[in-house]
Order: structure tokens, then C-alpha cells, then sequence
């Protein structure tokens, strides 16, 4: 039984975690999950104005009114960002907009966050969507890409070796629904 449960465990990992970026399509909305991460912001930013979002509008989850600098540094107006401020983890971004969607009245959205954050995004986003039935697309930022000549120096490399780990460690969790008992 352990062994069938670490096979099933290992082949999603490794599924979940070689899954691309979608291609981007026309939305109602942009979600911006965990809105601290510049990268994810910018990538948000050039979807909007390439006119990706019907509505103009992009949901920053959670919005931080400490760093909103950041947020318009990065290419977004005010009039662009639906905030979003109760999110204390990717659950509850997914929880909170996509109940702000239903409010809304909208129907689509691309979901942005990046490489390492992807599949547990997409897990989660996917089963709380099991009830609202939205069309998403998930898209991370064009630099983090595979393949990309992006350039990362020794301490980024190792800080982003760092994030993966503990990327896989939520991921884990999530699959075995601990989000529910833990601010995952």
C-alpha cells in the first residue's frame, strides 16, 4: 500500500509539475495570486494591456497595501486592480475570487502566479471551481519559463531551489486536502 501511495504520489509530481503555461485566451478577468511577487504582476499588467481582460480589470489576491507602490511600479493603474485583502493562502485566493467572480458576474478568468507556485495553484483553483464551473486559464510569467534565457545568479538559484522544496511540501499537503485544518 505504501508503495502503490508513493508511485501515485511520485507520477503526480512529476505530471503537475511539467505542465506549461497555457496559451493566453480572452477573459472576463485577471487573478493575481499572491500579489507580492513583482514578476507576477508585470505578467499580469502586459495581459491587460494587450487586452486580455474584457473588463479591464485585474483581482489582486491578496492585495497589500504596503507594497501598492510595487503594484504601479509594475504596470498596473488603480483603476485596474479589484483588491482582494483576506487571502492568507492559495486556498482562500481561490476561495475568495471565485466567490468575487460569482458576485461579479463573471465568467473567465487567467489565473497568473508562477512556475513553482503552478500546480498547486491549479489544484486548488480547480476544486473550488468544481462548484462555479468558470472557464480558467492559468498562465506564469514569460521569463520563468523552460528554456528561457534567463539568467539566475548563485544566491537566486539557490532561493528558488529553496522555494521549489517547499512548494512540493504544500503540494503534498494540498493533494491530501490539509488545507482545510492548515494555512497551507
Amino acid at each position: 500500500m505504501i508503495l502503490l501511495l508513493s508511485i501515485y504520489l511520485i507520477v503526480s509530481l512529476v505530471v503537475d509539475y511539467t505542465r506549461i503555461s497555457d496559451t493566453p485566451q480572452k477573459s472576463d478577468v485577471i487573478i493575481i495570486v499572491e500579489g507580492g511577487f513583482p514578476e507576477r504582476v508585470r505578467q499580469a499588467a502586459k495581459l491587460l494591456k494587450e487586452g486580455y481582460s474584457t473588463s479591464g480589470k485585474a483581482i489582486m489576491s491578496p492585495y497589500i497595501e504596503e507594497i501598492e507602490s510595487m503594484y504601479f511600479e509594475s504596470g498596473l493603474e488603480e483603476k485596474d486592480i479589484i483588491p482582494e485583502y483576506e487571502a492568507t493562502s492559495t486556498y482562500y485566493n481561490a476561495v475568495n475570487t471565485l466567490t468575487m467572480m460569482k458576485e461579479l458576474d463573471y465568467q473567465s478568468a487567467i489565473i497568473v502566479t508562477d512556475e513553482c507556485h503552478m500546480p498547486r495553484t491549479r489544484m486548488i483553483f480547480e476544486r473550488v471551481n468544481f462548484q462555479y464551473k468558470f472557464d480558467l486559464i492559468y498562465i506564469f510569467p514569460e521569463f520563468s519559463k523552460r528554456g528561457s534565457n534567463n539568467i539566475l545568479e548563485k544566491d537566486e538559484k539557490t532561493s528558488r531551489k529553496e522555494i521549489l522544496r517547499e512548494e512540493i511540501k504544500k503540494y503534498l499537503g494540498y493533494k491530501f486536502f490539509l488545507y482545510r485544518y492548515l494555512d497551507l
